[in-house]
């Protein structure tokens, strides 16, 4: 029996950290001239099954910055982008995948990504500051998409004087049913 206890601890590990990750690219990508990009932290909606604390969880990457993620919405397994879970919003739960990120610097630059399925294309990821409000981007275009429906919604920014926190998340506005899967913080570096 203990053994059993010990072989379902470590798988338990071992699937939390193939779910979440963080820095998880160690090479830099380079999509668009003059642009690298480097992750940060990934996050799927399974890590919070295996890292979760009352509804939030942290990750951390070794670089000063502090990041916890609190799920939102409802948590389904019929549709999904990365694993077998993603967050169902709906009119009742409107706010999902939320990203909070402390001790950033002004004038670095990041994007933020996350994966959506919405018939309405309504649903929307959005990036605002948490000392001020000197910093709120919504975004629903897509830059990317999958033949099963799911589109990727990327947003790029640089981090303003005064601000040193952000928070990001998914939001549904019109849409009556959307879903958001694979949430993705990178920091960009100009050349």
């Amino acid at each position: 029996m203990k053994n059993t206890l010990y072989i379902v601890l470590i798988f338990n590990i071992l699937f939390g950290l193939n779910a979440c990750g963080d820095g998880q690219k160690k090479a830099e990508t380079i999509d668009s001239p003059g642009k690298k990009y480097n992750s940060m932290i990934v996050c799927t909606v399974e890590c919070s099954d295996t890292l979760s604390q009352k509804g939030v969880h942290k990750h951390s990457n070794g670089e000063g910055h502090e990041y916890s993620v609190k799920i939102g919405g409802t948590k389904v397994s019929t549709e999904f982008y990365d694993g077998n879970k993603s967050i169902q919003l709906t009119p009742k739960k409107k706010y999902g995948l939320a990203l909070t990120a402390k001790n950033l610097k002004a004038e670095e630059s990041y994007r933020v990504s996350v994966w959506r399925k919405d018939e309405s294309k309504l649903a929307a990821l959005v990036v605002e500051s948490l000392n001020s409000k000197k910093l709120y981007t919504a975004k629903k275009k897509v830059t990317q998409t999958t033949e099963n429906g799911w589109e990727k919604i990327l947003i790029e920014f640089e981090i303003p004087k005064g601000v040193n926190a952000i928070k990001v998340y998914s939001y549904i506005a019109s849409s009556n049913l959307a879903y958001f899967d694979h949430l993705e913080l990178e920091k960009i570096k100009l050349d």
